[in-house]
């Protein structure tokens, strides 16, 4: 994806954070301070917590949302 097409797809922060939730969501969510995978999705703080020791912050070895508002924020030729 290009992007213009990037641009096109995601036409504002909602839809990106939307998007790499759902692959996130495919892929599975690990937490980086006990290595669970179980937990819940805090729709306030757009965030994982950890059902095992309730980390905020949960990570997956994938792309981030913070990715998504890097690659808008500079043009790709």
């Amino acid at each position: 994806m290009n992007i213009f097409e990037f641009g096109v797809h995601f036409t504002d922060e909602k839809s990106c954070r939307t998007h790499f939730k759902e692959e996130r969501d495919k892929i599975g969510v690990i937490c980086n301070r006990c290595q669970g995978t179980q937990h819940y999705w805090l729709k306030n703080k757009w965030s994982y917590e950890c059902k095992s020791c309730g980390y905020f912050g949960v990570m997956v070895p994938a792309v981030s949302v913070k990715q998504c508002h890097f690659e808008r924020s500079y043009n790709y030729s």
